[in-house]
């Protein structure tokens, strides 16, 4: 459901291996956590369906989720990162 976790142009997937790197060593220093998740589209334009599934990446803690996590939502994986009203 979501593919692998590389993107097809070699900069860009360098610039998400170094975002992922970076945030695991910022959240080892820190002790803060996120969640990233990054969606791009087919080249559809905008207000149109995407006809099929295009690049995405998740990552937790900047840990790109792998396969076995396909039957999680992404509102179950951001759910430890929205904030409630009161």
């Amino acid at each position: 459901m979501y593919g692998n976790n590389d993107h097809p142009d070699k900069q860009v997937n360098e610039a998400i291996t170094n975002l992922c790197c970076a945030l695991i060593q910022w959240e080892r220093a820190t002790g803060r956590q996120s969640v990233l998740i990054l969606r791009e589209n087919n080249g559809e334009m905008p207000g149109e369906r995407m006809t099929e599934p295009g690049y995405t990446l998740r990552a937790s803690n900047g840990i790109p989720l792998g396969r076995d996590s396909d039957d999680l939502i992404d509102e179950d994986i951001s759910r430890p990162f929205v904030v409630q009203s009161a």
